[in-house]
């Protein structure tokens, strides 16, 4: 589900990186705020090999590096679309908890607009599993195929550069570290 990479980084004095175009977001525009989540790309050549540099080699060419934010505070628990596993570097965190769901009824979901292969789902069909609480500068490697969703504890954005992989399942990830 979910490791503690203990890979400290220094990501966090970059306010925000120079990014590039948004790659997708999931949420809504209210009186000219989008309140949701968002993957941008990132262009600098700098954070990018530094953040890759954490990668061992032989998987750096099946990882992308995004730049995520989350202006939300409840997003609901979900699959990701088009994506195994992640290794998300934490940023500004908003003391959000990322909570781990079980789906004992089989329920199977819903999507929402561009939602491709991944599912949302309510959290009254699930069972809550397990969850952490990530700290700026800390290093988290996620299966994201599994369901999860985020609570912002605290007013704010919550940002992290993210390595997302379509190729490397969460279990081959983690036994790099």
């Amino acid at each position: 589900m979910y490791k503690n990479l203990n890979l400290s980084h220094n990501f966090r004095n970059i306010k925000p990186p120079r990014r590039g175009r948004e790659i997708v977001s999931y949420g809504e525009w209210v009186d000219g705020q989008f309140y949701g989540l968002c993957y941008y790309e990132v262009k600098d050549k700098d954070i990018t090999a530094r953040a890759f540099a954490y990668l061992p080699p032989q998987l750096r060419e099946a990882y992308l590096l995004r730049y995520l934010v989350i202006t939300y505070p409840h997003i609901p628990p979900h699959t990701d679309s088009h994506t195994y596993s992640c290794i998300n570097f934490y940023i500004d965190t908003a003391d959000a908890r990322t909570t781990f769901w079980k789906n004992p009824k089989n329920i199977e979901g819903y999507q929402v607009s561009n939602q491709v292969d991944g599912r949302t789902y309510h959290s009254e069909d699930l069972t809550a599993v397990d969850s952490f609480v990530a700290r700026s500068g800390e290093s988290w490697a996620l299966d994201i195929k599994s369901i999860h969703s985020v609570d912002c504890q605290s007013e704010g954005r919550r940002t992290a550069l993210t390595l997302t992989s379509m190729e490397v399942k969460y279990d081959e990830l983690i036994s790099y570290f």
